[in-house]
């Protein structure tokens, strides 16, 4: 809890009437406006501690200071004159440095700097702007002026890092490589740390920069710094204030309408329209600042404050509290280091909201609180940023604001707590008496030791007796302490001096003074209770002292807390009043300062053994960090860490504890992400359900010297600090707040009344004993140990003697927080509960202990305990009936619509009941609405007020009020009424039974044909049944769907014809009985229909095979079930086979199962087998006779052979497990993409073979993929003989088509590969002839290619491998010849080529010379000889002509086929 120390500055040199205030940004120094009707306008200088700088700055008689700007990084002041004058102060000096008197004629409006201070803009109300320039050395220097015509009302720089990083890191990067070491620093270092944007802008040339300027005129401007300037943007009325977004390069305008707009910024400073909103408030002036990156804050003269998200574009509302609503904002300001925003009012009043980010759930909040109030209207205000102090100025004063921790003491009953800088209230809480002491200086810390206080004041400490009688305080002494680390007990003050702690009287005389070494250390920690004085020194040495006699006893010094503590250091620490246990609490140090350790540590000085109590965890862990399991409290206080302890003084085993929440880290930039949850709901702290801040937790060391919770609580919203602990007792600081009762707010915000300082709570077990004695009081305090421990019958036999049904309801209290049921049982029997004793006992089949243990807290009204048991264990049924019990029915329905649906009506059911009994009859409607039971509840609770009870109906639209309304105007005979709500009520039997009892039948009939209502329709019938209308009652009862109703008056009246037709319209039974009729009066026709249609099918055939109506018979053995009587359905497939219906016939025998003879049926008759009907014979593959399954398959296979339907026969013989049938099958049927596809999912070397044998007879040569198949087929079925005779073929058809040796060569390599592989004897034949085929090839292709290099040499090959033996087996002839032809042709040796060619016609005498030789080099051989050629080589003609082209042809298939292959 912290105090708001407001110092009024006492400034004579300053002028009685406050007009500005402006802090500097880095340092602390407040600049004052203000105004003296004799001397003029005034600046006046402060520093934060209050202290006036005199700032000698000349005044202007009659010219008052309008505008001021600090430098952003020197402590210089811009000051703007009413006159249009400009002066500049610095702190070198104290004085007025600058003055000029010539750029403007007219009110300075606006001063504004630029970011690195090198720019600064000045405006006045005549519209004149001027930009000037401001370097290192102080020199000034106007760059440019532009006139405006309207008053310049605000201006922002846009930031030129904004604009282009780009560029500005390819600067950067070129100074760098120039030998910038600047540059090459920053460049080296580069990391994204979050200063990104600061490191372009530190670089960022100096000279360049763009704003833009707001006019009253409500024209926006875009100035350059190259001297343009032009309108960007005009706003319907003046402006009031302009914002600049650098993350996203956008710029915000509120107008003096209240309009906020939002523009995007292009590269040539045109602005785009993002959007327009219109904030509330009054059209008053606008006060507006950042409150975060992104996030805007603005308030117009009403007692809140909106906040714009710029980056979503949503906002929220920050009100003050329900105390203050006259209350008027007239000042903002943030600080941006503690996230806090804050608001100065027209009544002297300053608020703060706290905006807290919480990473671990993702979520903000905000807290408002009044921090202080001033005399007068505040005027302004600001936070200094580098410091938690505020400047604020009302209309005549000048206020330094500073926060400071309250100081407090407490020591046997009596508390001393600091209310205001210069005022402690002491107080005797027992007696509800107080006395006030005022100082005249500021207090810094207040010490108390029974009914002596000392006050730390101005670096003196001062002592007082306190006599509560008389409400009087003795000054008892006054001296100047050797530090501020100082303790007082009993009649002595122990003070810490260097390596010493002295003891003085209060006069300030030494008494005594304990000592410590250089190597033990400072003192700085110290603590007395009782007889015992403890202290630890700075190295972690603790000492203890006896100062119970006249000298003090040294008792130990040890070092063991050090090497347990290890790199932590005591922060606290505290002895109990026997000595034998020190208890301290650590913190850690780190680069930034100490963060605290959530433990608290306690040493037995008797045992030398630490054992300390985890908060974090909630755990205690042992002196070998091994932690007690089962801890029950651990899960409600974990999360904490200690902030002060106590030894109580009446037991020397229980300490006290107060813990804090560890804290999380914030969040400053509120434009993030989580925000978008800020923006979408109402926040406060009410609203929000949280972990409370602080517990104060008892604790004792077990035997096992291990701490564990006895029992705590947690404090208030309204509740501080816990000051002392005394038997019975805890004393709890109470926060100051606002009486929200009281009217005058300024009245019961007072924290003088020290009735709201100090509470009083009563320990668990002394709760109705708070005035026992001491035997009591000892006896309830060894009862707390021993149940703490564990040690119950220790405890049962420390308050046996004690006669008191507090001591057993308190006993049963500790249990539910221990969930002992056990030892609850007892107590509630001894308590002699017994609403309690059966609720646990029903209890016991609940699945939870915490539902048992919170069913107990509900019978001892322990209402908030069973709430939280409840809710620990997902039970909200029961929070919501301790919700409803308890009258909160807010929260009830809250949990009922949330956690607890399925009791949802049932809530609103007792809420409605709730609302009756309180009289709120419109209220009570709307819950029985909505719990559904509005039908009977509604006209029960206005059924006394008919006035009421019509209106209600007549409002509602709910059809069964308006038939529960009828039905009773109907019983009082208000006919003409009812009929109009039977008809809203859509209530159509009720509207025809009307009619009926009015005798208007004929409305009746027209209602009824109109709605169809059947229960109308059935009712009307029988009228006309009674009147003897006979068709109108058939017609109705045929409408109600009353077909036995009609169905016995058409019997009865012989009307056979309607008869059927009702027949075919009913159900099965009513077809059967009038099918029975039918047969009965012999019109069989009729009878088997119906009989069929009844699904009598069988009997229905029976009777047409009696009756001889076959065309029925063929119509109803059609839909004969799969389940018919196998005999029937035989007979009926012979009466079909007889009239050629062997289709249908079929069918039936596969309904009888007969497959056989449906088989021999489709054989012999010729009966198609469709998809269908295979299915049919296709039996279920669980079937267990398998075999004959299989059977039927091949046999409807092998009928689809013989059918031709070859597809469906290998689909069949598939099914039936036979894979070769099913591919000769295929092979049938020629679909070659099918046979390729079962050949690979098959897997079986045969069919392999078969494929590849099938696809050899295609054309293979042209058919894309083919040769790939068949190689890859005779390869999976291991045919490797087969393989090698394709490979032989496809080398030959090489060969002679296109007379390619080389793929034919390849070909034939292949092929005796393949061979050599094939198993057996008889291939080696085979073998020999294909190793001779190949070297013949491969020497007619090593000719081919010798040839290019040798040619003599290949045609001498050539000429003998003519003579070789058995060439033509491998080599055509013609080929070798042809080659010989020409070579000598190319050389134009005529002759030899002629000879070659006789030898060839005399060898191969029908050889057709075109196919090897060239026509050319024919036509060119007898040309040169002057031969002509022979009739049978008539080469010449057209035809030879067309053969050749065909060779052309040919050779180019060839290519094609080489390339496939």
């Amino acid at each position: 809890m912290a105090l708001y120390i407001d110092k009024k500055i006492d400034d004579p040199t300053g002028g009685p009437q406050k007009t500005l205030l402006s802090w500097h940004k880095c340092f602390p120094l407040m600049a004052c406006a203000s105004y003296d009707d004799s001397s003029g306008g005034l600046v006046s200088m402060y520093k934060d501690d209050s202290t006036v700088i005199r700032s000698k700055i000349t005044s202007r008689l009659g010219i008052q200071v309008t505008a001021m700007a600090w430098h952003p990084t020197k402590k210089c002041l811009l000051i703007g004159w009413e006159s249009g004058d400009l002066s500049i102060w610095s702190e070198l000096g104290g004085r007025e440095i600058y003055s000029f008197s010539k750029h403007h004629n007219n009110v300075i409006s606006i001063l504004k700097f630029s970011e690195n201070g090198k720019i600064f803009v000045t405006g006045d109300i005549d519209g004149i702007l001027n930009v000037w320039k401001f370097d290192a050395g102080g020199s000034l220097e106007i760059l440019f002026t532009r006139p405006l015509k309207y008053t310049v009302i605000d201006i922002v720089f846009r930031n030129s890092n904004s604009v282009s990083n780009d560029s500005e890191i390819s600067r950067l990067a070129r100074a760098a490589v120039d030998g910038d070491e600047k540059a090459l620093n920053m460049f080296s270092s580069w990391q994204d740390d979050g200063a990104y944007d600061s490191k372009l802008h530190f670089f960022a040339r100096d000279d360049e920069f763009d704003l833009f300027v707001g006019c009253q005129s409500g024209i926006v401007y875009y100035v350059r710094s190259s001297g343009y300037c032009e309108g960007v943007l005009q706003m319907e009325t003046s402006i009031c204030y302009l914002a600049y977004y650098r993350e996203k390069d956008i710029l915000i305008v509120i107008s003096k309408s209240l309009i906020l707009a939002q523009f995007t910024i292009n590269h040539d400073g045109a602005v785009n329209e993002l959007g327009k909103i219109k904030l509330s408030g009054r059209n008053t002036e606008t006060v507006v600042t950042w409150a975060g990156d992104g996030l805007l804050a603005v308030s117009a003269g009403e007692s809140s404050v909106h906040l714009w998200n710029v980056e979503y574009g949503r906002s929220t509302t920050l009100t003050l509290p329900s105390t203050a609503p006259s209350h008027q904002i007239t000042s903002i300001s943030f600080l941006a280091s503690k996230n806090i925003l804050s608001a100065g009012t027209n009544q002297g009043y300053v608020f703060s909201w706290y905006l807290m980010y919480k990473e671990d759930d993702d979520d903000i909040i905000w807290e408002v609180e009044d921090i202080l109030n001033v005399s007068g209207y505040i005027r302004n205000f600001e936070w200094c940023e580098n410091l938690e102090v505020m400047g604020l100025i009302t209309t005549s004063d000048v206020y330094i604001i500073s926060k400071q921790k309250m100081c407090f003491a407490f020591d046997d009953g009596i508390s001393a707590v600091q209310v205001s800088a210069r005022q402690v209230v002491i107080e005797l809480v027992s007696r509800d008496l107080s006395v006030h002491l005022l100082t005249e200086t500021e207090i810094k810390a207040v010490y108390l030791s029974k009914n002596i206080v000392a006050l730390y004041c101005n670096d003196k400490l001062i002592f007082y007796e306190v006599n509560f009688d008389d409400k009087k305080t003795m000054h008892l002494g006054t001296f100047t302490p050797a530090s501020e680390t100082i303790l007082l007990h009993d009649q002595s003050v122990y003070i810490v001096n260097d390596t010493r702690i002295d003891i003085k009287t209060f006069q300030g005389t030494l008494k005594a003074y304990f000592t410590f070494t250089k190597e033990e250390g400072e003192p700085f920690v110290m603590d007395a209770c009782g007889n015992f004085f403890v202290a630890t020194s700075t190295s972690g040495i603790i000492k203890l002292w006896d100062i119970s006699g006249r000298e003090a006893k040294l008792l130990l010094t040890s070092n063991h807390v050090k090497s347990v503590l290890k790199d932590k250091h005591i922060a606290t620490i505290k002895c109990n009043n026997k000595g034998n246990k020190v208890s301290f609490s650590a913190r850690i140090k780190t680069k930034t300062g100490f963060i605290h350790d959530s433990s608290l540590y306690v040493w037995d000085t008797e045992k030398n053994v630490v054992s300390r109590f985890d908060f974090a965890t909630g755990q205690g862990i042992d002196q070998d960090n091994e932690a007690l399991a089962g801890n029950q409290f651990g899960q409600a206080i974990n999360g904490r860490y200690p902030v002060q302890h106590m030894w109580v003084k009446e037991d020397p085993r229980m300490i006290v504890c107060e813990a804090k929440l560890l804290p999380l880290p914030l969040k400053k930039n509120l434009a993030s992400n989580s925000f978008r949850k800020l923006l979408n709901k109402k926040n406060s702290f009410s609203e929000i359900e949280k972990k409370p801040e602080s517990i104060i937790a008892s604790l004792y060391v077990t035997p096992e010297k291990i701490l564990i919770i006895q029992d705590y609580f947690m404090l208030q919203d309204d509740q501080a600090n816990l000051l002392g602990v005394k038997i019975p007792y805890f004393f709890i600081l109470q926060k100051a707040k606002p009486d929200e009762e009281s009217d005058d707010f300024a009245k019961s915000s007072s924290v003088k009344n020290h009735k709201t300082l100090v509470q009083r709570k009563t320990m668990q077990n002394f709760i109705g004993l708070e005035d026992c004695d001491k035997t009591t009081k000892d006896a309830l305090l060894n009862f707390s140990y021993y149940f703490a421990v564990g040690c119950f019958d220790e405890a049962f036999l420390a308050i046996k003697a004690i006669k008191s049904e507090s001591v057993w309801h308190n006993m049963a209290r500790m249990c539910v927080k221990t969930k002992r049921l056990d030892v609850a049982k007892i107590c509630v029997g001894k308590m002699g509960h017994t609403y309690a004793a059966r609720a646990l006992k029903n209890a016991e089949n609940e699945p939870e202990l915490e539902t048992k243990v919170g069913i107990l807290a509900i019978h001892l009204e322990m209402y908030d305990e069973a709430e939280e048991l409840f809710k620990s264990c997902g039970r909200y049924d029961w929070v919501n009936k301790i919700y409803q019990s308890r009258g909160q029915w807010e929260k009830a329905l809250e949990v009922a619509e949330k956690k607890d649906r399925i009791h949802l009506r049932d809530t609103f059911y007792n809420y409605a009941n709730f609302l009756e009994r309180e009289g709120e009859i419109n209220a009570a409607i709307k819950f029985f609405e909505k719990s559904g039971t509005h039908h009977f509840e509604v006209p029960r609770m206005l059924f006394e007020d008919q006035r009421a009870l019509e209106a209600y109906v007549q409002k509602s639209k709910d059809p069964e009020i308006h038939r529960w309304w009828a039905q009773y105007l109907e019983s009082i005979d208000e006919m003409e009424t009812a009929l109009h709500y039977y008809k809203t009520a859509e209530d159509y039997l009720s509207l025809v039974r009307l009619y009926c009892y009015c005798n208007n039948l004929e409305k009746a009939a027209e209602i009824a044909n109109e709605t169809g209502n059947r229960a109308a329709c059935f009712h009307l019938g029988r009228q006309f049944e009674n009147q003897d209308n006979i068709k109108e009652a058939i017609h109705f009862f045929t409408q109600a769907r009353a077909f036995t109703n009609a169905i016995r008056i058409c019997k009865e009246n012989n009307m056979e014809e309607q008869l059927m037709n009702l027949a075919m319209m009913a159900g099965p039974e009513e077809k059967a009985d009038v099918a029975q009729y039918f047969q009965q009066q012999g019109q069989m026709q009729n009878a088997i229909s119906l009989y069929h249609k009844s699904g009598n099918l069988e009997y229905a055939i029976e009777l047409a095979f009696q009756e001889g109506e076959y065309d029925l018979l063929q119509k109803i053995a059609a839909e004969l079930p799969p389940d018919a009587d196998p005999q029937l359905l035989q007979r009926c497939a012979e009466f079909f086979i007889q009239r050629g219906k062997f289709d249908t016939a079929v069918n039936l025998y596969i309904m009888a199962k007969k497959y056989e003879e449906a088989l021999s049926l489709c054989v012999e008759n010729n009966v198609t087998i469709n998809e269908e009907l295979a299915e049919k014979f296709t039996l279920d593959k669980n079937d267990t006779d398998k075999k004959l399954r299989n059977y039927i398959l091949e046999k409807i296979g092998e009928s689809c052979m013989i059918q031709e339907n070859y597809h469906l026969a290998a689909k069949k013989f598939t099914q039936a497990g036979d894979k070769i049938k099913a591919m000769k099958a295929l092979l049938k049927s020629g679909d070659t993409e099918r046979i390729i596809f079962f050949a690979n999912v098959s897997r079986q070397r045969d069919i392999y073979v078969m494929a590849a044998n099938y696809l050899q007879t295609l054309d293979w040569r042209n058919g894309g993929d083919i040769i790939k198949h068949i190689i890859t087929f005779y390869t999976k079925g291991k045919a490797l003989d087969l393989l090698a005779s394709f490979y032989e073929a496809y080398a030959q058809d090489e060969i002679d088509e296109y007379q390619n040796y080389e793929k034919a060569l390849e070909a034939l390599t292949e092929a005796y590969k393949s061979l050599s592989k094939a198993p057996g004897s008889a291939n080696s034949e085979k073998l020999e002839n294909l190793k001779m085929k190949i070297e013949t090839v491969k020497k007619f292709v090593d000719i081919r290619q010798l040839y290019e290099s040798n040619p003599e040499d290949a045609v001498k090959q050539c000429r003998d491998l003519l003579h070789l033996e058995n060439v033509d087996a491998a080599v055509r002839k013609g080929d070798i010849y042809g080659f010989l032809i020409e070579h000598f042709c190319s050389h134009e040796n005529y002759k030899v080529a002629y000879s070659i060619l006789e030898q060839m016609q005399n060898t191969m005498p029908d050889v057709n010379l075109p196919y090897y030789i060239k026509v050319d080099n024919l036509k060119a051989i007898y040309k040169a000889l002057d031969l002509k050629p022979n009739v049978q080589s008539n080469f010449l003609d057209t035809k030879k002509s067309d053969d050749l082209s065909d060779n052309e042809e040919i050779e180019e298939e060839y290519q094609s086929v080489e390339n496939r292959f």
